[in-house]
């Protein structure tokens, strides 16, 4: 490439960002720092006058430097998902796509698993040919204003074929990331970030997004280490994960820059799975949409034990693509439950909520242990560690943590549990009088048991 020609500014901002970097560095420039800037940077050093730059590039013109104008485009279905499950799901067809409807199954757990991975290392696209966007990385929102706050430039590997590059969504340039995160150089966490602020999304201890460019439905999964299953259909584990943002349900509200999110305010110990799945393939009448057996390319941003991990990868129609398998120490699961303070007299579980302005469900009451009990086998328990204030949760981890056998009935008092801990038995009686100075446990949202707790505590929203 040579040094010497002029660069447009419509050539420049139709380049990734370390595209422009490279320039930069060609020209002897400082080459760090968002593309914008790299930008200025560029043009003033062709222009020193400040003048308007005459002349672009007198090789090939680029193809897809101009961001295309919005089109309306053909929409169809409009159901939404269910949790109800059935053994099969009705294949995508081109012309009418079906939307996500009560005949939509919990997607299969993947067997197969596609290339990972995250070591920098520069693109080599160069700009005298028409810009392109590798798989590795989805096409950045532009902020509207150059003021946006500095970042690493993008370094990020390539191990995937190239597609077009899809119009950057345009977001205001006072949004705001959810929370600040050791920038790792992706260019993929400025995109994460702004999607999390615009869909409301929040963080935690544990947390992993999914990102593509598509109006098709792909769906986030994850295994948590008691076995439950946290997907759209079952958006809230009992340990306290949450998937707080479902996009492209349905054809008709769709997005071309879409995130689903999945959270643990403080995750339980144990052994995760993560996985993407591609429901449907929606299709418009945008040529880009318009075949229903499109593969797409996502990324998912992975955080944990205060490290960054990225899998990026292609997925088919109704198939999945595992993106982590991991054994995590974590802080212990704060879960979905509220500790209510001892009344004075004998109390049902609906009086201690509305005395607590805590939501009330019949069978998702638990009482203190206060003295010896015979516990059936059937018997949901939950053990409070009073001192860190989480939860070991269901019936055989509790016999687990306290020696006990899990497949009979269990004898125990309150002198036989560890210290700094309470152990809850569940009771199903909708007006069952828990006794006097008794704490009461509740089963609520994860969102409500945050709320109580102190959301500010865990970045809650």
């Amino acid at each position: 490439m040579s040094t010497d020609s002029e660069y447009s500014r419509t050539y420049l901002e139709g380049l990734l960002g370390s595209e422009v970097s490279k320039i930069c560095k060609q020209l002897g420039l400082k080459s760090s720092g968002v593309k914008p800037h790299l930008i200025k940077t560029i043009l003033n050093f062709q222009n020193p006058d400040n003048s308007k730059t005459k002349v672009t590039k007198t090789k090939s013109k680029p193809t897809t430097t101009k961001t295309p104008k919005t089109k309306s485009t053909t929409t169809t279905t409009t159901n939404k998902k269910s949790k109800t499950k059935i053994a099969s799901k009705p294949a995508p067809k081109v012309s009418k796509p079906k939307a996500k409807s009560s005949k939509k199954p919990a997607a299969v757990q993947p067997t197969t698993t596609t290339t990972t991975t995250t070591t920098a290392a520069t693109t080599t696209t160069t700009p005298e040919a028409a810009p392109t966007i590798t798989n590795n990385s989805i096409t950045p929102e532009v902020p509207s204003s150059a003021t946006t706050s500095e970042s690493a430039p993008p370094t990020t590997t390539t191990t995937a074929s190239t597609t077009t590059a899809i119009t950057p969504e345009i977001t205001s340039s006072t949004a705001t990331a959810t929370k600040e995160f050791k920038h790792d150089g992706d260019p993929d966490n400025e995109v994460i970030s702004l999607r999390m602020n615009r869909e409301g999304c929040n963080t935690g201890e544990l947390h992993a997004s999914l990102i593509w460019n598509d109006i098709a439905d792909l769906d986030l999964h994850v295994i948590t280490p008691s076995g439950e299953h946290l997907y759209y259909g079952h958006k809230e584990s009992r340990c306290g994960g949450w998937l707080d943002k479902d996009m492209n349900v349905t054809v008709s509200q769709h997005s071309e820059h879409p995130i689903e999110n999945i959270f643990w305010a403080s995750a339980p110990s144990g052994k995760y799975k993560i996985y993407v799945n591609h429901f449907r393939c929606h299709t418009s009448s945008d040529p880009r949409f318009q075949s229903s057996t499109r593969s797409v390319p996502f990324r998912v941003r992975l955080i944990k034990e205060g490290a960054t991990q990225w899998f990026q990868g292609t997925v088919a129609p109704n198939k999945n693509v595992t993106c982590f398998e991991f054994n995590l120490k974590g802080s212990g699961a704060v879960g979905s439950f509220v500790v209510l303070p001892p009344n004075n007299v004998p109390s049902t579980f609906k009086e201690l909520c509305e005395k607590n302005r805590v939501s009330y469900s019949q069978g998702e009451g638990y009482y203190a242990l206060k003295k010896k009990e015979e516990i059936s086998e059937i018997k949901d328990m939950v053990l409070h560690n009073t001192k860190s204030d989480t939860f070991i949760i269901g019936h055989n981890d509790v016999c687990q943590a306290l020696n006990q056998p899990a497949n009979k009935r269990i004898t125990l008092k309150p002198t036989d549990l560890p210290p700094d801990t309470r152990l809850f038995v569940q009771s199903t009686s909708h007006n069952r009088k828990i006794p006097a100075d008794t704490h009461v446990l509740m089963k609520v949202s994860v969102k409500e048991a945050l709320t109580f707790r102190q959301s500010s505590k865990y970045n809650f929203k």
